[in-house]
């Protein structure tokens, strides 16, 4: 599940507190000390509010403590009752109900997996959305799902619809699960809150050029070839030491019920620069009626965690073990290093690198369930790692495109990414939501048309902009067009949901 990006940390060891104002940059503000035990607030809410169009057309938004937000997440660490962060009313949910889970077939009852710990990204996401509202003290009533994992994110969904929420925020997504093509166990569950009449927004990603999609042609050597070139190698620099990275594989034969089983069966090498294999997957997909066992797998999907990677070239290989493939069938490999962020240039000041060049990436279909649902608004970033559409089968991903607006903690921290893009979208429907209590998806995507037709017009003044269906998109580029998003009036609000 995809996470946020910490950009600037300035408050990393206590001895950095007492380093005066002026040996920091003028154009970041020293937060106020925090109380012993006080959680971290969001220090720049009126900035981002005034940037998204909230502070004109929504000042002081009452009605806010009718709507409910689900926030789905790993992880909400940090968030306690002693030390308030979110108003008043929040449920918290770890662990399902075994019955619950046992009517609607959500797996093993016996199954539990609690929150990943010191994982503090759903609280945050749930932060943000609240400074949406200005801090609304009355609301929203937020609802913090456990989603750790595909089992317990079909929980948490079951959970949401139970508690009739109107929003639903899940910042991440999975490799798995699906296809790409807005269909799969992932998004089945989320075609059955999006019918129960709940908004779902969704983060985009954050790996854009680090995502190869392509047929799966195999070779007479029995590895697939990649590409127009049709070379059986996939190549990456990793330009850090110490760098971990989790390579991923997945092909198209996800089913819409979770571990349905598969019988074509790709397996994973990892190899460095001169061709030896330092890391590789060899699961054995399997389609019976019976739990996987050891070295088995019921899911397409390969993957490798190869700890500390050294600096340098390395080839990814895919070689076809079992199964017949056909020319519908797509495979993709993600590359996640767990030191992503660009850093600066040893040699040329002020310049930034990207840590990751990877050969391989197509730059385009990158979207991974549920944020390829085509009723989900997917919103991404408009920035050079917020992952690229169109979907699988031709649609126009993500829906919205926000500016980059970095988060501003009080500890110090400033954080950014699709992640928070789309927490401040939720936070924003959230208001529109309370000002207008009918306000559906339909018309949240109304909106979005609207705003991508204006700005068409701008950029085209004598080229009349086309027509569109909602939820059908024409492929018009792999991204939509940035700026597309404005936030608006209590009165266009008002025109928009009209009945």
């Amino acid at each position: 599940m995809t996470g946020c990006r910490t950009t600037i940390a300035i408050v990393a060891l206590a001895a950095a507190v007492s380093a005066s104002r002026a040996q920091l940059p003028s154009a970041i503000a020293v937060p106020d000390v925090p109380k012993k035990g006080r959680v971290s607030q969001l220090a720049n809410a009126t900035d981002l509010r005034e940037k998204l169009g909230l502070a004109k057309a929504y000042r002081d938004q009452p009605g806010l403590g009718r709507v409910k937000v689900a926030v789905l997440d790993y992880g909400f660490d940090g968030f306690d009752v002693d030390r308030p962060c979110l108003p008043g009313t929040v449920t918290v949910v770890e662990h399902y109900d075994p019955a619950k889970v046992k009517q609607f077939s959500l797996g093993d009852p016996d199954f539990r997996k609690g929150f990943e710990p010191n994982n503090s990204h759903g609280r945050q996401m749930a932060q943000a959305v609240w400074a949406m509202t200005n801090f609304a003290a009355d609301g929203p009533q937020f609802y913090l799902f456990n989603a750790n994992g595909p089992t317990l994110f079909r929980r948490a969904v079951r959970e949401a619809i139970d508690q009739k929420v109107d929003i639903i925020l899940f910042s991440g997504h999975f490799e798995g699960g699906g296809n790409y093509d807005g269909k799969g166990t992932i998004n089945a569950a989320v075609s059955e809150a999006i019918k129960a009449g709940i908004i779902w927004v969704n983060a985009a990603g954050n790996h854009h050029g680090r995502v190869y999609t392509g047929p799966v042609a195999v070779g007479a050597d029995g590895f697939v070839n990649f590409g127009k070139s049709k070379s059986n190698v996939l190549s990456f620099l990793n330009r850090l030491d110490e760098n971990t990275f989790t390579i991923t594989l997945t092909w198209n034969d996800y089913q819409d019920t979770e571990d349905a089983g598969t019988t074509k069966d790709l397996d994973l090498f990892v190899e460095d620069a001169d061709g030896r294999v330092i890391a590789k997957s060899e699961m054995k997909q399997i389609a019976e009626p019976r739990p996987a066992g050891e070295g088995e797998s019921k899911n397409p999907r390969e993957r490798v965690v190869i700890p500390d990677l050294a600096k340098g070239t390395y080839r990814l290989r895919v070689k076809a073990k079992a199964g017949s493939f056909v020319s519908t069938d797509r495979l993709r490999v993600l590359l996640s290093p767990s030191r992503g962020e660009p850093y600066p240039h040893p040699d040329v000041a002020g310049k930034m690198i990207n840590p990751v060049q990877f050969d391989g990436a197509t730059n385009a279909e990158e979207l991974f369930p549920p944020a390829d649902q085509p009723r989900v608004i997917t919103v991404g970033e408009q920035s050079d790692y917020s992952a690229a559409g169109p979907t699988a089968d031709r649609r126009v991903k993500p829906d919205v495109l926000l500016p980059v607006l970095p988060a501003k903690w009080t500890n110090g921290e400033v954080m950014g990414g699709t992640s928070f893009a789309a927490a401040y979208f939720a936070g924003t429907v959230a208001v529109m939501k309370a000002n207008r209590p009918d306000l559906t998806s339909d018309d949240v995507m109304r909106w979005i048309v609207t705003t991508r037709n204006e700005r068409k017009r701008l950029l085209n003044p004598d080229k009349p902009a086309p027509g569109r269906t909602v939820f059908k998109t024409p492929l018009v580029s792999p991204k939509p067009e940035p700026g597309l998003w404005r936030t608006p009036t209590a009165t266009e609000l008002a025109n928009l949901v009209k009945r």
